[in-house]
């Protein structure tokens, strides 16, 4: 059996609200369907056409999320000495510092620093303390980061 995927507690809370939101997104769908079923001929129906389209849409989006909800696992808040799911890690490296959100991979954003035990920068911090320094490669060669706080 797969492990499960280490999720922040609100991640799973947005998953679980997405899903829901489908679901009642699905009910408008499959009506709309229905109503643009009994108009008659679907060959050159294209408002059944969209509408079929639009709900296989949604059960994909549903599937995916489905899947994610059952391959995911909350993690355990970590302790505010060693670096983990859901923490908060400051790190400084060449004179600059940085701060990243651990979070699990169904979460990740780069562009909002968080990042996931799965990336080249994530995997060196987990289990870290402030004080501890890490080497990650990176395109541009290996870079030194010290971790500064853990909360």
């Amino acid at each position: 059996m797969k492990p499960k995927n280490a999720i922040t507690q609100e991640g799973f809370n947005r998953l679980l609200s997405s899903e829901k939101e489908l679901l009642k997104t699905r009910g408008v769908a499959v009506g709309l369907l229905a109503e643009y079923r009994a108009m008659g001929d679907l060959s050159e129906n294209a408002a059944y056409r969209s509408a079929r389209w639009k709900l296989s849409s949604i059960d994909s989006q549903l599937r995916r999320l489905k899947h994610q909800i059952a391959t995911s696992e909350v993690a355990k808040r970590p302790s505010n000495e060693i670096a983990g799911i859901g923490s908060t890690v400051g790190v400084e490296s060449e004179g600059k510092t940085y701060t990243y959100f651990l979070v699990g991979t169904y979460e990740a954003d780069p562009l909002k620093n968080e990042i996931t035990d799965r990336s080249p920068l994530g995997r060196n911090l987990f289990g870290k303390k402030p004080g501890d320094k890490i080497s990650v490669l990176t395109p541009g060669g290996v870079k030194e980061f010290r971790i500064i706080s853990v909360h």
